[in-house]
């Protein structure tokens, strides 16, 4: 992945209804934590009021660290085996409680974001049994993250980072 400020400038995002992108479809599956830690909350609420100027005012998810993306749901018999199996694998796997910590503020071309760092690599293990039930459209390579929000314009990546 480069680094933020060899991207040239930030990605201008729209506050729309991706109606090409969803073609009538309502609801988008993932596995994700939700973030609840107090003091992580209070640092993604700071950083969004001192990078305020350069977001989308007013679209803000609730904060959470997507883990493995599923796509759209699908109302029929497919749709729901997979989840299924999926919890099924989950299960399976035993899993036990595992440490993550929140680490600084980076920036995508398009968002910037806190990254988390995992340890233990959990989040691999989940992401790779996950992987055998459905393979994720993914552009970039997996970081986990908190996004903060979305650039609102085009920006100038230096200007950017230096701040």
């Amino acid at each position: 992945m480069p680094d933020f400020r060899e991207y040239g400038t930030t990605i201008k995002n729209y506050d729309r209804d991706f109606i090409e992108w969803h073609c009538g479809r309502q609801y988008y599956s993932l596995w994700a934590v939700e973030v609840e830690e107090p003091s992580w909350l209070k640092n993604v609420e700071r950083a969004r009021k001192y990078l305020g100027p350069y977001l989308l005012s007013g679209c803000h998810r609730q904060p959470h660290i997507t883990i493995y993306t599923c796509g759209f749901v699908d109302k029929g018999d497919a749709y729901r085996e997979m989840l299924e199996e999926q919890i099924k694998l989950i299960k399976a796997s035993n899993l036990r409680q595992f440490p993550i910590h929140l680490v600084g503020l980076n920036s995508f071309n398009s968002s910037p974001y806190f990254t988390i760092e995992d340890p233990t690599h959990a989040f691999t293990r989940i992401r790779g049994i996950l992987s055998n039930t459905v393979l994720e459209e993914r552009i970039e390579e997996y970081v986990p993250h908190i996004t903060v929000g979305l650039y609102n314009d085009y920006y100038p990546t230096i200007e950017l980072a230096e701040r």
